[in-house]
């Protein structure tokens, strides 16, 4: 996990399906667009929405490619 901080607050985010657990698998599975995002890390969709574009996609985006990339096994 790689932590990435914002607004004075510290974010997990799993770099890989390796590190979500299977509770926190059930609590996101059918989720799409930011709300499976903000519930991958443990953030409130509101949150989400008020990051700057740059800590998304220089930070966040790299972590979290697996949702697409990586087949869930």
């Amino acid at each position: 996990m790689k932590t990435i901080n914002y607004e004075g607050k510290r974010y997990n985010v799993p770099e890989g399906w390796h590190e979500v657990t299977v509770e926190h698998y059930q609590q996101i599975h059918g989720k799409t667009g930011t709300a499976l995002i903000a519930g991958l890390i443990g953030i409130s969709e509101d949150v989400l929405s008020r990051m700057p574009l740059s800590l998304i996609k220089d930070q966040l985006n790299p972590l979290i490619a697996f949702i697409q990339t990586e087949k869930l096994d």
